[in-house]
């Protein structure tokens, strides 16, 4: 039997995963969650906006597995066994920690994630296109310090002007333990080269917070 998550804890990842939602104008239709990992934002979001197509990217087999057991599935869900990774990449060797998860696995080097396993990668202009370039998407990125990596994998859907909202996980001061760890600056610089201004910091952890970025032309 699966362990029961206590209301009060769901209300609490409610609140913070839909935050995203006071910067959304109109109705999107579409959400890209890339390393759905073990939490459930991909289930928040549309409980706000009830039609929109939920696509996910999870390269680590078991944690895919426990997300579809866990509700990832349905006419408006589809699932990749993938990560996104730059142009030249194809493969990649994919850290894993003592628990399955999003929190417990990155592609960078990481001294304490003793097991690896070898993931398929794309591009985010690839994994725009399996979704069918749908148009006013949520894009949520949470994949340990790859984000600036598959950010500038999408040069094509980051110019359509079809990605409204991004919200995504930045962590401070990275290069002092990981020094292809991005830093929350550079980050920051590309979306705003890209027509993106943040609006929004919050879970705010000491280590690592969110924020989230919208679209300047299309809000």
């Amino acid at each position: 039997m699966p362990r029961r998550i206590p209301r009060l804890k769901t209300q609490t990842a409610m609140k913070l995963e839909t935050m995203i939602c006071e910067y959304i104008r109109g109705v999107p239709k579409a959400f890209y969650d890339i390393g759905v990992g073990l939490k459930t934002e991909w289930l928040h979001i549309p409980l706000k906006y009830p039609d929109i197509k939920v696509f996910g990217c999870e390269p680590c087999k078991v944690t895919r597995e426990a997300v579809i057991e866990k509700g990832f599935k349905g006419d408006n869900y589809k699932m990749f066994p993938v990560g996104i990774g730059a142009p030249d990449q194809t493969q990649a060797k994919l850290r894993v920690g003592h628990q399955v998860g999003s929190r417990d696995a990155s592609i960078h080097p990481i001294p304490n994630f003793a097991r690896e396993e070898t993931i398929d990668l794309i591009t985010l202009d690839q994994f725009d296109k399996k979704c069918g370039k749908p148009e006013s998407i949520i894009l949520w990125m949470d994949i340990e310090g790859y984000e600036l990596i598959a950010l500038e994998s999408g040069p094509e859907l980051m110019k359509s002007g079809r990605v409204r909202w991004i919200n995504l996980e930045v962590h401070i001061n990275p290069k002092a333990k990981i020094a292809s760890w991005p830093d929350p600056m550079e980050i920051h610089d590309f979306l705003n080269k890209h027509g993106y201004k943040m609006v929004k910091q919050y879970n705010n952890h000491g280590t690592h917070h969110d924020r989230v970025y919208v679209s300047v032309e299309n809000p």
